[in-house]
């Protein structure tokens, strides 16, 4: 009997010592998540307050005074990729905003000390690799609460590099990143808000080239897709477009609807009022009658 309430209290012990062992590692967690969220709004903070680019009159390549990429006290451009791929939403929401921040605030971190030059080879060691970064990430995110923050930062990218008299399509592969948009916005962003993110689109269609891409039957969308039979060759604006209506469907709520239908109709609008077909010939009359059915029907 003796043994038997050793052998209890022994037990007890090892489960309070177990019970211990994952509080302290709980708190540990927290506390690490703690710090490098705020590492990564100190980083923004810091970049806003201390631009590169101070006079917005100023070409970005008479600036010599002052780099962040040159900085050794500034991250690595590896280790912020590794937050923006991570698997804790919070660090992959912070990363993206703070990449915004850099593409504003820090374009040495963003864009080759020769303006214009966007190749891969004219890249620093410390320059984020953000043209292929975006469609990958694009495509695999599904946290709704990221993706306000993400569209914000493919924005910015794209902004700098026009701000810049540079086409951001010659890092950023544009059929890529059409189909990569398209697949999310036809989720409606896996239910984010999409007054959030619904305002970003209209500018980066309005960016994106007048390029034809082959698109492959999706069996889990519209019934226009259904119908599709082969492949069919869609000029980018028109796809990302598209798909932007189909979203409506998966939209949560009435005000998110609401909000995916004005963005549909900003787009249309845009597309038949500045691209004029006679000077945009591989917009074929196929794809402006289209143009001209997705209007009234967004209305």
């Amino acid at each position: 009997e003796k043994a038997h309430g050793k052998s209890k209290k022994n037990k007890q012990s090892s489960e309070s010592s177990t019970s211990t062992s994952e509080a302290e590692r709980e708190e540990m967690e927290e506390r690490y998540e703690r710090v490098v969220l705020s590492v990564l709004c100190g980083l923004g903070w810091m970049v806003s307050c201390r631009p590169e680019v101070s006079d917005t009159t100023e070409t970005y390549a008479s600036i010599q005074s002052f780099r962040y990429s040159e900085n050794h006290f500034f991250p690595e451009a590896s280790s912020i990729v590794r937050l923006m791929q991570s698997s804790r939403g919070s660090f992959r929401r912070e990363a993206f905003a703070l990449v915004g921040k850099l593409c504003q605030f820090a374009r040495s971190v963003v864009l080759s000390d020769h303006a214009g030059d966007t190749s891969p080879e004219s890249q620093n060691d410390n320059m984020l690799p953000l043209g292929t970064l975006i469609p990958s990430v694009l495509s695999a995110e599904r946290d709704p609460t990221i993706f306000a923050s993400l569209m914000e930062m493919i924005l910015t990218y794209i902004a700098v590099f026009q701000g810049n008299g540079n086409d951001p399509w010659k890092y950023l592969d544009p059929s890529l990143f059409t189909k990569s948009l398209s697949k999310t916005v036809r989720r409606a962003c896996y239910g984010a808000p999409a007054i959030g993110w619904g305002p970003t689109i209209l500018p980066i269609v309005a960016s994106l080239p007048i390029l034809d891409v082959a698109t492959e039957p999706n069996h889990d969308a519209t019934e226009r897709e259904e119908r599709m039979k082969g492949t069919e060759v869609r000029p980018l604006p028109l796809l990302a477009v598209e798909s932007l209506w189909d979203g409506h469907k998966s939209a949560v709520g009435v005000t998110d609807t609401a909000a995916i239908v004005s963005a549909v109709i900003e787009c249309v609008t845009f597309l038949m009022l500045r691209r004029p077909k006679e000077n945009h010939p591989q917009f074929s009359l196929d794809c402006w009658r289209k143009c001209g059915q997705l209007l009234p029907e967004s209305l």
